[in-house]
């Protein structure tokens, strides 16, 4: 709650963001890049990547797969957005569709519903028209 110019109370949207934000779109970055670095005169050969504790790019994916998904059917998990195209991790919620099958969606009173309700929201990410 923050005070209006005419003393008011209104309301704001925090964020709080739960996420690490940019790791499935630091994983394709690192697939495009993997070969530049050893062009580069003087840099040592191999092991160039975004991954550390000696992970590798598929140990990772199996632990980011783990964390987002948790056993559960992609299908039935989403990353719920007021605007997802919109924010300035878009290009993360695509990479993370292509990687882990887990869509971004925007927050409508529909997809809320399915999930209090359990059911898979998949039906309803279609986005909207200029219909409804």
């Amino acid at each position: 709650m923050t005070r209006a110019p005419d003393g008011s109370l209104e309301t704001k949207l925090l964020e709080l963001q739960g996420f690490p934000s940019l790791s499935a779109f630091e994983v394709l970055q690192a697939d495009a890049w993997e070969a530049a670095p050893e062009r580069i005169p003087g840099l040592p050969a191999g092991g160039w990547g975004p991954c550390f504790s000696g992970l590798t790019r598929t140990s990772f994916l199996d632990l980011f797969r783990r964390t987002v998904v948790a056993g559960h059917d992609p299908e039935t998990v989403v990353f719920l957005d007021l605007r997802p195209e919109r924010q300035k991790t878009a290009v993360d919620f695509d990479a993370t569709r292509r990687l882990l099958g887990v869509a971004a969606v925007p927050a409508r009173r529909e997809v809320a519903d399915a999930c209090r309700r359990g059911s898979s929201a998949r039906p309803l990410l279609r986005p909207r028209t200029a219909e409804g």
